[in-house]
């Protein structure tokens, strides 16, 4: 499975494009790259881009891996949000299986069907809140 990463919005986020073969293995070892980066603790989001995807061989087992990886890595950078776009059923429903594993996690986390309904979430509810001024409390100015 080719993946490619790159970060965008001035080294607020992460896009990671898989596509071919989804294969578990090649996520969790994005995953150590990216978490062991200096830069990891200063990323608002990473946007996990699952809609070049042809087939998978992911399994459950290598789902929860993935999820317990996200954990750990959240209790460095617990300001992070993860967004997951998969337009494949199969995907999907592996996305969504991961989505119910790290829900204890502090991470915002989020699944789209499309890249673009993932974009424009983050544009709206990332990017928005990174250049928006707040009161006290937390209302727009």
């Amino acid at each position: 499975m080719p993946v490619e990463v790159n970060f965008v919005d001035d080294g607020a986020g992460v896009e990671v494009i898989c596509s071919g073969e989804l294969r578990g293995e090649e996520i969790i070892k994005t995953n150590r790259k990216i978490y062991g980066l200096p830069g990891f603790l200063n990323l608002r989001y990473q946007f996990v881009n699952l809609s070049r995807v042809e087939k998978t061989s992911l399994t459950p087992d290598q789902v929860r891996a993935i999820a317990k990886q996200d954990i750990d890595a959240s209790a460095n950078n617990p300001r992070m949000a993860v967004i997951v776009a998969g337009d494949s059923d199969i995907v999907y429903a592996f996305s969504r299986m991961w989505l119910a594993y790290v829900e204890k996690s502090p991470w915002e986390t989020k699944v789209f069907r499309s890249s673009e309904e993932a974009r424009k979430w983050i544009d709206r509810h990332i990017m928005r809140r990174e250049s928006a001024e707040w009161d006290e409390n937390g209302v727009d100015l």
